[in-house]
């Protein structure tokens, strides 16, 4: 069965018997000499690649459904809605936030002026502001708590003086008088350290500390 080559100078096709197999012939376009060889053989056909089975993909975690859910129609709503924030170190609440609470502290001093203006104020801004800032509530709750303090201290010391400035009326009139002038120092000493614990109080307020009052009795935690 002749075999076609390809001369290596001009390229020109020949063919050439078999039993020449390993032999060089002489090109008749070029006089170039042509060895002879045997054809390849076809290449193998191709097998099927292996199938790679994908991993399969896992199970999809469950999630609980959440039910009777109203949703919201109007994002505007989102906006509208008041945020309580939380209060506490510096940086942790809002200016108009530690204005409220400097304010509760405060406006307590009015009462030097108009009683019970020092009350009344500082209850307004507490109850108005504590369900949008839990750092206002808590300045109301601790000045709450120290005026609870407080009224149990002059109470205190109505009942103590006046029950000595009754005994001492009836051993001698100066007696009495001592216990008396003793009673207007301690209500004048407790006024002193309420005042200055206010400015004390209002002042931590307004740089954004969660400031609490030395008190007695915590009425409101």
């Amino acid at each position: 069965m002749p075999i076609t080559i390809v001369c290596p100078g001009c390229k020109s096709k020949l063919k050439a018997p078999d039993n020449l197999i390993g032999k060089a012939v002489k090109c008749p376009s070029c006089s170039k000499a042509v060895l002879v060889k045997a054809p390849a053989a076809p290449a193998p056909a191709p097998t099927p690649a292996a199938i790679v089975k994908k991993p399969a993909r896992p199970a999809p975690e469950e999630v609980e459904e959440i039910e009777d859910v109203d949703p919201i129609e109007d994002e505007d709503e989102i906006e509208e809605r008041p945020k309580k924030r939380k209060g506490g170190s510096r940086g942790g609440s809002t200016d108009a936030e530690r204005s409220s609470a400097s304010l509760i502290h405060y406006s307590t001093l009015l009462n030097l002026i108009v009683m019970p203006a020092g009350y009344i104020v500082p209850l307004v801004v507490w109850m108005s502001k504590r369900k949008d800032s839990s750092f206002v509530d808590h300045h109301g709750k601790t000045w709450l708590n120290f005026h609870v303090s407080l009224f149990v201290l002059n109470l205190g010391l109505f009942l103590g003086f006046g029950l000595l400035a009754t005994v001492g009326y009836f051993i001698a009139w100066w007696l009495m008088a001592i216990f008396l002038v003793l009673w207007v120092v301690a209500i004048l000493g407790l006024s002193i350290y309420a005042f200055i614990m206010y400015i004390i109080a209002g002042s931590k307020a307004k740089n954004g500390d969660r400031y609490e009052y030395k008190v007695l009795f915590k009425v409101m935690k």
